[in-house]
């Protein structure tokens, strides 16, 4: 019934998502992917519990900084991702630090020193991706680059 319209079109776009996870949803990915994402976000604690430690805050422990940032992921992730830009992460993670006995401004200024680290290293590495792949990025409007190298 659904083959036809927007209703169909809808219908196939769900369908072939679904037959991609399935295709994703194998160990030989699943596991490297994880660990990969453990390994990240592991990194992304450890820059925080050193930007923290940096603005003042001598015994911010590792516990500390892991709850105040999986709180404020989690409430940012539960809420939507677009709110990440509005702050939203900024504002739990202060209550969570302040759940930790911090004051607003050393609360403040971790989780906003970690924002201007995080941001300048994404910046850094994507910038450096493009200067070193901008030749594969220079294709024609609409041409994916494994075409080009593939016929």
């Amino acid at each position: 019934r659904a083959n036809s319209g927007r209703l169909g079109f809808i219908a196939r776009g769900a369908m072939e998502m679904a037959r991609g996870l399935r295709t994703l949803a194998v160990p030989r990915l699943l596991l490297p992917s994880v660990l990969l994402t453990v390994a990240y976000l592991a990194a992304l604690v450890a820059a925080f519990l050193v930007v923290g430690r940096g603005v003042g805050e001598g015994r911010f422990t590792f516990l500390e900084a892991l709850t105040i940032y999986f709180f404020s992921l989690g409430v940012t992730m539960a809420l939507g991702s677009f709110l990440t830009q509005l702050g939203v992460i900024e504002v739990v993670g202060l209550g969570a630090a302040q759940a930790w006995g911090y004051g607003l401004t050393a609360g403040l200024t971790m989780l906003l020193g970690f924002r201007l680290v995080w941001m300048g290293s994404i910046w850094l590495v994507c910038g450096l991706l493009v200067a070193l792949l901008h030749r594969e990025l220079a294709g024609r409007p609409g041409e994916n680059a494994g075409d080009r190298r593939h016929g």
